[in-house]
């Protein structure tokens, strides 16, 4: 990853193996289960032993930010997130980064519910309209839920090779959180011709095409694009910016100097704001585990097949 990418200074309070002695996270189960179905795509070069090691170490990678920070939700493609920093930085660079790139950029995905997840997603519509009435009219009746898979995981699970996926975090890491819904809109937009083809009554259909994240995008035209998009409309020109916490990680402005103690303070004031305003959303480890759920069914089928099925 870019090296003048800064993710902050390591603390030492929760240096070395100190976390291996706090009390387990009731998620790591899942983490296990999740695991071992990992690594399918790269890396493609190492041998059975090699890739078990690995395994070993995305394990432990993702358990002891959830032992550290118990107020952490996991969610299923967080392994995938995990797994491009392992083979991109190693384990012991990725251990040292880590938490602060999950307390000051996705946080808001790793709360109890996925509240603040569908906040976001509620821009995409209103975004796509803004560079391109048309294709956001015609997508405007299909609510944005097809875009959890990939704003969930960076990209990273729809990315079939790593130098890609590394190329696109270096991208989300230098911006503001919700990049990855502006790099959404302006691939939709280069599929403006496909989407247009389908028609707006098709909801089914036009959701399952909205899912998908066709290969071989021209990932460096289109950062540029979602950067010039950014620019030109802004996260709180769009009515949708109300819904979005006043304690998300979107609303900071990322700094070199940030603490990982200011960062689990900042988690709980948004776990706070959830209670406060009664946020019923199912949890994250329910929406993606319950399979018969309404909401998996329609808003996150794709998802769930992927990584449930």
């Amino acid at each position: 990853m870019a090296s003048d990418v800064k993710l902050g200074v390591p603390e030492n309070h929760e240096a070395g193996n100190k976390w291996r002695n706090i009390v387990p996270n009731e998620q790591e189960e899942q983490v296990d289960l999740d695991v071992k179905r990992s690594f399918i795509y790269y890396p493609n070069d190492l041998s059975p032993l090699e890739l078990e090691n690995k395994k070993t170490e995305l394990n432990e990678l993702i358990v002891q930010v959830l032992r550290r920070h118990p107020g952490l939700s996991y969610f299923q493609g967080f392994h995938d997130i995990a797994s491009v920093f392992l083979l991109t930085c190693g384990y012991k660079t990725s251990t040292d980064i880590i938490d602060h790139f999950v307390l000051f950029h996705i946080r808001d995905c790793m709360l109890p519910n996925l509240s603040p997840v569908l906040a976001y997603l509620s821009l995409l519509p209103s975004l796509v309209k803004a560079a391109d009435y048309r294709l956001g009219h015609h997508i405007s009746q299909v609510e944005p839920h097809y875009a959890l898979a990939p704003f969930l995981t960076l990209f990273s699970h729809e990315i079939l090779d790593l130098e890609t996926a590394t190329r696109l975090f270096d991208f989300f890491l230098a911006s503001n959180p919700l990049m990855p819904i502006y790099l959404l809109a302006i691939i939709l937009i280069y599929r403006r011709k496909e989407i247009l083809d389908i028609s707006q009554d098709d909801h089914d259909i036009l959701h399952s095409v909205l899912s998908r994240i066709p290969p071989n995008l021209p990932f460096e035209d289109l950062i540029e694009s979602a950067s010039d998009l950014f620019t030109q409309n802004p996260p709180n020109s769009f009515g949708e910016w109300r819904r979005i916490g006043q304690h998300s990680c979107s609303r900071l402005p990322i700094e070199d100097n940030m603490t990982l103690s200011y960062g689990d303070e900042m988690l709980l004031l948004a776990i706070k704001d959830l209670r406060r305003h009664g946020h019923k959303q199912m949890s994250n480890t329910h929406v993606l585990l319950s399979a018969g759920a309404m909401f998996v069914a329609i808003a996150a089928g794709w998802y769930v097949q992927n990584y449930v099925l």
